[in-house]
């Protein structure tokens, strides 16, 4: 897994709406406890891809694992 995540980041670069990658990546980063980091790559995807609707499901387990319920739940219900 650590080796994935500097070809996901640099794919990123080269394709931004890549909703999949980002939420792979994110994954990468929950794993790792980087939650700011899976935080702010799923927040980036909802301005480029704001239709991927599965960035919101994957912010919202995000906000999740770090307690931020409200937030969680505002996500679910968006």
């Amino acid at each position: 897994p650590d080796d994935a995540i500097d070809p996901l980041r640099k794919a990123l670069i080269l394709e931004p709406k890549n909703g999949d990658a980002r939420i792979i990546l994110a994954r990468l980063y929950n794993d790792k406890h980087l939650f700011n980091e899976a935080e702010q790559v799923l927040l980036d995807g909802r301005k480029v891809e704001p239709e991927h609707i599965n960035l919101y499901f994957e912010l919202g387990n995000t906000y999740n694992l770090i307690n931020k319920l409200e937030e969680s739940l505002a996500i679910y219900q968006d």
